[in-house]
């Protein structure tokens, strides 16, 4: 999972922010600051979401994931 060189805000439109694309973040001064390649696993992802105790499966949010990507491509 890709991740971004920027603590997320909602209130500011900015690329490192809300794009995790490798060819963006590569530019940014935080790259593989957090994350080697700003990349963590699935499993490491669903370890954050146990110890800080969020009652979130990461199975759950991908198939809600891939719901999503399937209405946006029936709706085009």
């Amino acid at each position: 999972m890709k991740t971004s060189s920027s603590e997320y805000e909602n209130s500011k439109m900015n690329a490192y922010i809300h794009i995790t694309n490798y060819c963006v973040q590569k530019g940014h001064k935080n790259f593989s600051k957090f994350e080697e390649g700003n990349e963590v696993s699935f499993k490491d992802f669903q370890n954050f979401l146990n110890i800080s105790k969020q009652d979130i499966k990461v199975k759950d949010i991908y198939r809600k994931m891939c719901e999503i990507v399937q209405i946006v491509f029936k709706s085009v």
